[in-house]
């Protein structure tokens, strides 16, 4: 069984148990207060998992277009033939390449 089932089932209880406490009004309160803010980092941290499963893949292969021998710093490429754009991390109509991670790419 995951661990998701596993958490899901301890705030249940936990949800059970808060409701069935001989507590003041107060208590009760923050209690459950605090139990809504364990639900809401589980469905964040379930979702942030699903993301990690499945990761954007990036690729594109492209011909440079126009005399680009020695660009200058921060000057934009344009591409005058996009042979591959997998995940379209370029737009051709901007002429940006947008990284879906920061580091080295090849």
């Amino acid at each position: 069984m995951s661990n998701t089932f596993f958490l899901h089932t301890f705030i249940l209880l936990l949800v059970g148990n808060v409701k069935s406490l001989p507590l003041d009004e107060t208590a009760q309160a923050i209690l459950q207060h605090n139990v809504n803010e364990l639900k809401q980092t589980v469905v964040g941290l379930t979702q942030e998992v699903e993301e990690l499963k499945h990761p954007k893949v990036v690729a594109f292969l492209a011909e440079l277009g126009g005399n680009y021998f020695f660009p200058t710093y921060g000057q934009t490429l344009v591409y005058n033939q996009v042979h591959l754009n997998t995940g379209h991390g370029y737009s051709e109509y901007q002429c940006v390449f947008t990284a879906p991670v920061n580091g080295i790419l090849f």
